[in-house]
């Protein structure tokens, strides 16, 4: 399949797949990712702010196709875009246009509630170890914490008899009190009023409808009350149910409090509001101490979800002993392999990891990689593995992305883009990847990049990299070069190559080959 060259105009070709044999599990089309930093306007220039309106682009138009089963390395230097890329495809960070299909549907376009619908689906494993983590809550709650809030099926059936007791008896008990009361404060009042005031047949039948509607919306509303009652205590957490129980225990204990007292003389009536908000509110605390702390199965489905996060710390190498500890009490590494652990808690297809391995000893990153390698043979799992470690990169990817400054400039099998690279840059990146044999490493070439990257609020024209690229001619300046197959599934946005000449080495000085034989194109 071919497509025409990129003119001088920047026109975008059409995307197409990486690989039309296979349906991708992700699939990216010209996503863009911009920040605005105003300016520009007549107050700024006013008030000696900036007189140029500014926008960062961080991603401009990136097309990719992620499949199932696969790790795709992206790769580059620091501020191409690598963890905005990865982030827009999560709607972590909002895309400004673009498409991210995943099952279907436009991730990018989609509303919060079916995003969330979506979340359990699409995890992250984050940067930091240190900073990801919730150091107010433990171990078995970070993991636990998805499992809860997604897995809500995990109802009244797999929940102990005892809890759904407590939880029955302690919403009737709710729902049935404020009924009654509620009963005689209006239903009957009404009734009789009416009854009275109007007399005859007719008051009769004017006091039973107001009586039966004003019953209805009392038992409605006691009705409502007692399964909220149990659904917080059975359905949900039981931190608040076993608040709200006590609290409810506080309440009435001033009550009986209050009747002891005029039995014995005393009477507190007046005061009686203030004893009832004082007690209730100290069992409330009382009881949400009691779930948080004594028993900690108490707040997590009567103990399926602990079961499931002692399956998980296992799976990813931690003690289950570790459950009630806190991420301080950890190393580095088994910080990470806790971020692992809840980005698996909810069984996704797709793992977006950034620089999972960055923060850590190198002895410990080569254990998290090979724990990922792992769980994706183990449960089926896609990555979108980001880093600047290109060694990392080598060993966990199928194949490999680079971006420089918001665009993708090459893309390839890993061991094809290491053995074979065609784009000057990254030739450099791959050429900085140091050699663990001091013969060969004394002896190697390195590429070294003149110049500072660019700044992506004011990128250059045409190709991104001419700035940089000893190979750069006067129509890279000019022409936005297409993501173009120059080998079989080996991808490179360099007009200085083409299918015929793939080495850029051996093209005629001045030369653009790319212009005239561009093959298939996946983006500009």
């Amino acid at each position: 399949m071919s497509t025409q060259p990129a003119s001088l105009n920047n026109q975008q070709p059409p995307p197409l797949e990486l690989d039309e044999k296979r349906e991708p599990l992700i699939a990216i089309r010209d996503l863009k990712v911009h920040f605005d930093l105003g300016g520009g306007t007549a107050i700024d220039n006013l008030l000696g702010g900036s007189a140029v309106h500014k926008v960062v682009k961080a991603v401009d138009g990136v097309t990719l196709d992620i499949y199932p089963g696969e790790t795709l390395g992206l790769v580059g230097e620091s501020g191409c875009g690598k963890s905005t890329l990865g982030r827009a495809i999560l709607r972590l960070t909002e895309p400004t246009s673009g498409q991210v299909i995943y099952n279907g549907q436009d991730l990018a376009h989609l509303s919060e509630g079916d995003l969330r619908e979506q979340r359990k689906n699409l995890q992250m494993i984050f940067q930091d170890p240190y900073a990801s983590l919730n150091p107010r809550m433990t171990v078995g709650q970070i993991i636990g914490e998805p499992i809860e809030t997604f897995h809500s099926n995990l109802s009244a059936e797999h929940k102990p008899a005892w809890l759904r007791a407590i939880g029955a008896i302690a919403g009737i008990a709710a729902g049935g009190y404020l009924g009654f009361k509620y009963l005689m404060r209006y239903s009957i009042p009404y009734f009789s009023s009416l009854h009275q005031s109007i007399g005859g047949w007719v008051g009769w039948l004017v006091g039973a409808l107001v009586f039966l509607l004003v019953t209805v919306i009392g038992l409605l509303f006691s009705l409502a009350v007692g399964y909220l009652v149990y659904y917080l205590l059975v359905r949900r957490t039981l931190r608040v149910g076993m608040g709200l129980l006590f609290g409810a225990v506080g309440w009435f204990g001033a009550v009986a409090i209050n009747k002891y007292l005029q039995s014995r003389g005393k009477d507190i009536t007046e005061d009686l509001i203030i004893l009832k908000v004082f007690l209730s509110s100290l069992m409330f605390v009382a009881g949400w101490l009691l779930a948080y702390k004594i028993k900690p199965s108490l707040h997590t489905f009567g103990g399926r979800i602990d079961q499931e996060v002692q399956k998980l710390m296992e799976t990813v190498g931690l003690s289950k002993r570790f459950l009630r500890r806190y991420p301080h009490e950890f190393s580095g590494g088994q910080r990470q392999r806790i971020g692992i652990a809840r980005a698996l808690a909810v069984d996704p297809d797709f793992i977006v990891a950034d620089e999972p391995i960055s923060a850590l000893d190198v002895s410990i990153q080569a254990q998290i990689m090979n724990l990922m390698e792992k769980l994706q043979r183990a449960k089926n799992l896609t990555y979108l593995f980001i880093s600047h470690d290109l060694r990392a990169i080598r060993h966990v990817s199928d194949r490999v992305a680079v971006m420089y400054l918001g665009k993708l400039v090459e893309v390839a099998d890993a061991k094809v883009i290491y053995d074979e690279p065609l784009m000057p840059y990254t030739k450099a990146l791959i050429s900085a990847v140091p050699v663990p044999d001091p013969a060969v490493e004394a002896t190697r070439q390195r590429i070294v990049l003149e110049g500072d990257v660019p700044s992506p609020i004011n990128p250059p024209t045409g190709c991104r990299f001419h700035t940089r690229c000893p190979y750069a001619i006067e129509a890279c300046k000019e022409v936005v070069p297409p993501l173009a197959e120059i080998k079989p599934n080996h991808f490179a946005a360099c007009i200085r190559i083409s299918p015929d000449e793939p080495y850029i080495e051996r093209v005629a000085p001045g030369d653009a080959p790319g212009l005239r034989d561009a093959q298939r194109v996946i983006a500009t």
